[in-house]
């Protein structure tokens, strides 16, 4: 399909999770293999150079870096989270030096990252990898249309934080 002028492919061919466990699985394997039909192919034929990459799993990114360098691309790796603080909440320090975010950097060309900290972040760890810092965007126009709850009524308000803090 199409979305906003950018296409994309579902490459188990439904983006519909699936209540039957083998069904569930063929589709896994599908994407896959499709999956990797598309690279080779993007790679070969429409010369594609980059690769973005996007995952919390660092065996999946093992994977890319490898076709990476078996099909010659490079690997950008959109970092979007510290992931060790997400999986230690209620700790003050982070212990895993062999997690996710300390080993992540061994497996990629280029790093986009969403803020200042997980850039300087990668500067420690790697100072010689490319990096650019692209903030999330968001589309004021999109929202607004929503108008004003007035505060005599009910409603749900979210805020984020700026710090890794519950």
């Amino acid at each position: 399909g199409v979305y906003e002028g950018v296409e994309y492919v579902y490459t188990s061919g439904t983006p519909k999770y699936n209540n039957n466990l083998i069904l569930r699985n063929l589709l896994k394997l599908k994407g896959l293999v499709v999956e990797l039909y598309l690279i080779i192919i993007n790679r070969f034929f429409n010369n594609v150079s980059h690769a973005l990459v996007k995952t919390d799993s660092l065996i999946q990114l093992k994977y890319y870096f490898f076709l990476s360098r078996i099909l010659r691309f490079k690997l950008i790796f959109d970092y979007l989270e510290f992931r060790s603080s997400v999986m230690e909440r209620g700790s003050k320090e982070i212990s895993g030096k062999k997690s996710f975010d300390f080993e992540f950097y061994k497996y990629v060309d280029y790093v986009i990252a969403i803020s200042h900290y997980l850039a300087n972040h990668v500067k420690k760890l790697a100072p010689a990898i490319p990096y650019i810092i692209i903030p999330p965007i968001i589309y004021f126009e999109k929202f607004k249309k929503h108008t004003f709850i007035p505060p005599d009524s009910d409603y749900f308000l979210y805020c984020g934080s700026t710090a890794y803090v519950d």
